[in-house]
């Protein structure tokens, strides 16, 4: 198939290339499928594909309801999630010595800062906030450990402050981000500094080309440290990354596995700096005292705002973007920077871009256009088109790497895979077969026990009837609530689809099983994974 050749090709499209035809867009309906998914997570309605298919134009309005829709901050949260991955299946602290539930606890731990990112999109905050927030989000996990203002009573995700002194910072300032990203004694906070800068400003020191003296033994620590301080090929790393380093002591913890030393930040540990890397606090050359300065330092820094912008394109466009590629990212931090750094606007500039609405380039068609689904994605949209959540054991299936089918279905976990699959392979098609199938076996019997009217799928047909007049229309519906493709009655789609109800049904003996077997091949169509 064309399209999964394209998503197959590993080369990324130029957007100076002109589109000469419409035959490189998409067709409205897919369009709008492709921005739902990305804005909040879940296929279009019927109505809405309607809609755009009556008026084209239409597209940006339903843009902007998707936008609004409730779905959005959920969907940033796992947009930063794939980037952060700070949702990891295990933790610093053992919560079984904690007596806690240990799926809700490694949950609410690693959620921590991206509910901050959450709460900051949803409420059109300025993107500043991120690093600037003198609160935190918290749930009844981390009430009943971290030191902080949690409603006596209270439950869900709500808004507070810590009260152990630490400085304002935003995510910078969270446990969840810091039990996560940790430190040696050896390591010294350079961790969290090359993390500060990799995930904030999209530079990673651990990419940077260095050549030093081959006769250093690095199984030698003073040999290290003495080499840091003095080679040149080393120096010109540290005297930055050193600096950052020293603003995180305040987290810094002798006894790595003690959550009694770790749920709280230590201020008289800030000066640990001196003897233990040597330099002071500073940003780049910047005076500064602690974490709530380099978050201002950060949040003026044009290379955050940049930073974020390359982010969202990369997650959006699927694409490889250096933050140098000036001629793809500038229109949108345009619009970023223009709306008071709200990300609202900035996703919003992106997928109302020409080339987010290109299905392949006209030039060529190996160029990669079309998209896939993230494996957060595929769990969203499948339970919001049938109900169906996969779990096992009271852990989701697909948002589990250690218990459960993340990594295997091109997920990151942020210990062995580091970032997502850009491409189907073997485990992740059988990971959407088997989800296939228990969804659709789902959604039948769900939807068998509601009268038509209440039905979201299956409005048209009687369940258990082996002949009904509206099954081709039934059929036309599905296709295009599943795939976004509109179908004719008596297209291939059609003819195909009443193949299969009819085989199902000689093997399964009722309506039921025969139209499992079609929702189960519309589930597994290369053009739902693809989008």
């Amino acid at each position: 198939m064309v399209i999964l050749s394209l998503v197959l090709s590993c080369s990324t499209p130029d957007p100076s290339k002109e589109l000469t035809s419409d035959a490189s867009l998409l067709q409205p309906s897919r369009r709008l499928a492709r921005a739902s998914l990305d804005i909040r997570g879940k296929l279009p309605t019927l109505e809405e594909q309607h809609q755009i298919m009556a008026d084209p134009e239409q597209f940006e309005v339903l843009v902007d309801k998707f936008l609004q829709d409730p779905g959005f901050g959920p969907r940033v949260r796992e947009i930063f999630g794939a980037i952060y991955t700070t949702e990891r299946d295990r933790t610093v602290v053992n919560p079984e010595v904690l007596d806690m539930d240990p799926i809700a606890f490694q949950a609410a731990i690693g959620q921590e800062p991206l509910r901050i990112i959450q709460k900051v999109a949803e409420d059109d905050m300025p993107w500043s906030t991120v690093v600037t927030a003198d609160w935190t989000m918290a749930n009844e996990i981390q009430a009943a450990l971290f030191p902080i203002d949690y409603p006596f009573n209270g439950s869900g995700w709500q808004q507070v402050k810590y009260t152990d002194g630490r400085p304002a910072a935003g995510v910078l300032s969270t446990n969840g981000m810091w039990w996560v990203y940790g430190s040696t004694s050896a390591n010294a906070n350079r961790k969290r500094a090359n993390t500060v800068s990799r995930l904030l400003l999209c530079t990673d020191y651990l990419l940077k080309p260095i050549s030093f003296e081959r006769d250093i033994n690095l199984l030698d620590g003073d040999a290290v440290e003495t080499a840091i301080q003095s080679d040149p090929a080393c120096v010109g790393c540290h005297n930055t990354l050193d600096p950052l380093a020293a603003h995180f002591f305040g987290f810094w913890s002798p006894a790595q596995n003690s959550w009694l030393d770790l749920v709280s930040y230590h201020p008289d540990r800030e000066p640990l700096y001196a003897s233990i890397l040597g330099v002071r606090p500073s940003y780049y050359g910047l005076e500064s005292q602690s974490l709530a300065d380099l978050g201002r330092h950060i949040a003026s820094d044009e290379r955050f705002g940049m930073c974020t912008v390359k982010q969202m394109v990369e997650q959006l466009l699927q694409v490889e973007s250096p933050i140098t590629d000036i001629q793809r990212l500038k229109p949108h931090r345009e619009a970023f920077i223009q709306s008071g750094q709200q990300l609202r606007s900035l996703i919003r500039s992106i997928i109302l871009s020409p080339e987010y609405s290109v299905g392949r380039w006209e030039t060529s068609l190996e160029d990669r256009n079309a998209h896939l689904l993230h494996v957060d994605q595929l769990a969203s949209s499948v339970e919001a088109l049938t109900g169906f959540r996969w779990t096992h054991q009271g852990r989701d299936v697909l948002r589990s790497g250690t218990y459960g089918l993340r990594v295997l279905a091109g997920g990151a976990d942020g210990e062995t895979v580091y970032e997502a699959a850009t491409a189907p392979s073997p485990t992740m098609l059988l990971s959407q077969a088997r989800l296939a199938e228990l969804a659709a076996a789902y959604a039948v019997e769900m939807e068998s026990q509601l009268i038509e009217s209440e039905r979201q799928l299956f409005t048209l047909v009687n369940l258990d009837a082996i002949e009904d007049p509206n099954r081709q229309i039934q059929f036309q519906q599905l296709h295009l609530q599943v795939l976004a493709q509109p179908i004719s009655l008596d297209g291939p789609e059609v003819l195909a689809l009443n193949s299969l109800f009819e085989a199902a049904l000689l093997i399964e003996g009722n309506a039921q099983g025969a139209w499992v077997a079609v929702l189960t091949a519309l589930l597994r169509d290369p053009n739902f994974l693809i989008y």
